[in-house]
């Protein structure tokens, strides 16, 4: 995935999780590059596995992105608020998603937080 070839890397996790259907990082990677591809309905189940299992910052934020770009805003904000409000990085990473659209573009919604 590094590499940039986010498809190959797709198609080998999703190989190797059909030999091996409870590798929870494999889940995790395979989910972040569905959403890095653009699919992040197919993601889902991918992260949801991943966090139930790993319960790490980065499944949850990878999740919260997937749920966002799904079109499921509330569901996003219920995963980012999990997130430790004494880590800097965490909150950083939830402030990113929150005022980010589908593949990173801009798309606060302004009237949302007025009353914030």
């Amino acid at each position: 995935m590094e590499s940039g070839q986010i498809e190959e890397s797709a198609r080998r996790f999703e190989d190797y999780l059909a030999a091996v259907p409870d590798d929870a990082d494999a889940s995790l990677n395979l989910g972040i590059a569905l959403v890095q591809l653009g699919r992040a309905e197919a993601a889902l189940p991918h992260l949801g596995y991943a966090q139930s299992k790993l319960g790490s910052a980065q499944a949850l934020q990878w999740l919260a992105t997937a749920k966002r770009d799904s079109g499921d805003l509330a569901a996003a904000e219920g995963l980012l608020a999990q997130l430790p409000t004494d880590d800097a990085n965490a909150q950083a990473a939830r402030l990113k998603i929150l005022t980010q659209g589908p593949k990173g573009s801009f798309a606060l919604d302004v009237r949302r937080f007025k009353s914030r």
